[in-house]
């Protein structure tokens, strides 16, 4: 199983969703070739993916939503990632799998999860403080590790049978 190549793409505003993505990536060490490639909206998506013929992609949700760069990442490279096998993550204080019904219909993950979200008031900026303050929201940390690594664990046995 060692040098099964596994990407880890992730996208994040205040770096929580990175996180878990090394999380994964940590997780996965060992087992696989796991890197982590931390998307911006700059350059080529498809740059992410490299050669790996299995991609972990990692998001946050906000306002139930999927972050617009995430979304335009899965859709720009549907074709190239409907040709691998995928997984998908969201991270938030709320839902997260919401925006399935958005993506390319060449795009089908093989698995989804679901983990909790940060919210880490040092990191927001003032009208986010502003909204959250409304909202009746504190600072917390809702993720868990073992969580992510019981998920991580299940992507090596699914990707182990294909």
């Amino acid at each position: 199983m060692s040098g099964l190549p596994i990407r880890v793409v992730t996208f994040s505003r205040h770096g929580s969703t990175d996180e878990v993505g090394r999380w994964v990536a940590r997780s996965l060490a060992g087992l696989v070739d796991a890197s982590v490639y931390q998307n911006d909206s700059t350059g080529d998506p498809e740059t992410g993916l490299g050669a790996a013929s299995r991609v972990v992609v990692g998001m946050p949700v906000y306002a139930n939503h999927w972050r617009p760069e995430a979304r335009r990442f899965l859709n720009r490279c549907a074709s190239t990632l409907g040709q691998r096998e995928v997984w998908l993550f969201t991270c938030s204080l709320g839902g997260g799998l919401d925006d399935l019904d958005h993506l390319e219909p060449e795009l089908v993950p093989v698995g989804l999860a679901h983990f909790g979200g940060k919210l880490d008031w040092d990191r927001l900026a003032v009208p986010e403080r502003m909204l959250m303050r409304a909202l009746g929201q504190t600072s917390c940390d809702r993720r868990s590790r073992a969580d992510v690594e019981a998920w991580a664990a299940s992507i090596v046995r699914t990707a182990a049978l294909t």
